[in-house]
């Protein structure tokens, strides 16, 4: 992800970026499947979804931010920018380039169940340890930074436990775009909403914060609804 581009448009780069190779390699597997126009009908839908959900998030999210920061103070903000951004880096590393490789891997095995059920569990196992690893070392940190920052850091902790719930990368494989978009603008409604009601003074940041990481949690096990049994 790049300095300051936030997940949605990280992931609106991600999916052009996978129809560009689809469009270079028509011998793909996928391609040979659904045949080029289909493909790129697909991808138009996925670029779609992308753009859609981005939009909504540039719309919706400053004003949350502004009546966040009117209450919360730029001190209150500026701790949880810092807390957001260190614990990026240790989901970077959680991650371990799956969510680029997984859309890939699946991609490749949408008419084979079993392939694509065996490639999800490898994908899934390698998530959850090198989330472990990261949590392990993200402990460490918690216990280096000030005792007032040390609860909004635990708190951020439970983004770690989201990148092995996120299987979102299985379904941008699946292209099954729709269903990551509408679970994702569903649950950053009701975040928006809690903001709104129940942040109301300068107190309440460890509880923007749990919002702030609970809601997007909650986009992510939504999804696991919608997963082949």
């Amino acid at each position: 992800m790049r300095a300051g581009e936030g997940p949605e448009f990280a992931q609106a780069r991600l999916l052009k970026g996978q129809l560009r190779t689809c469009a270079a390699e028509r011998g793909a597997v996928v391609v040979e499947a659904t045949g080029p126009c289909a493909a790129e009908a697909t991808g138009r839908a996925a670029e779609l979804s992308a753009l859609l959900d981005a939009l909504f998030v540039g719309a919706s999210e400053p004003v949350a931010a502004t009546g966040s920061v009117r209450v919360l103070l730029p001190a209150g903000i500026g701790m949880q920018s810092y807390g957001a951004s260190i614990v990026s880096y240790f989901a970077l590393v959680a991650a371990l380039g799956t969510t680029t490789f997984g859309p890939k891997v699946i991609g490749t095995l949408q008419k084979d169940a079993e392939g694509r059920s065996r490639k999800f569990w490898e994908i899934l196992i390698v998530r959850l340890t090198m989330t472990a690893v990261s949590f392990v070392f993200y402990l460490g940190y918690i216990f280096l930074v000030e005792a007032d920052e040390r609860l909004v850091a635990l708190i951020f902790g439970l983004q770690l436990i989201g990148t092995v719930l996120d299987v979102s990368w299985f379904f941008q494989g699946m292209e099954e775009f729709g269903k990551i978009s509408l679970s994702s603008i569903f649950f950053r409604l009701a975040h928006i909403a809690c903001t709104f009601l129940f942040i109301r003074q300068e107190s309440d940041l460890a509880l923007y914060v749990l919002f702030g990481v609970a809601f997007p949690l909650a986009a992510n096990v939504s999804l696991w609804v919608y997963l082949p049994k």
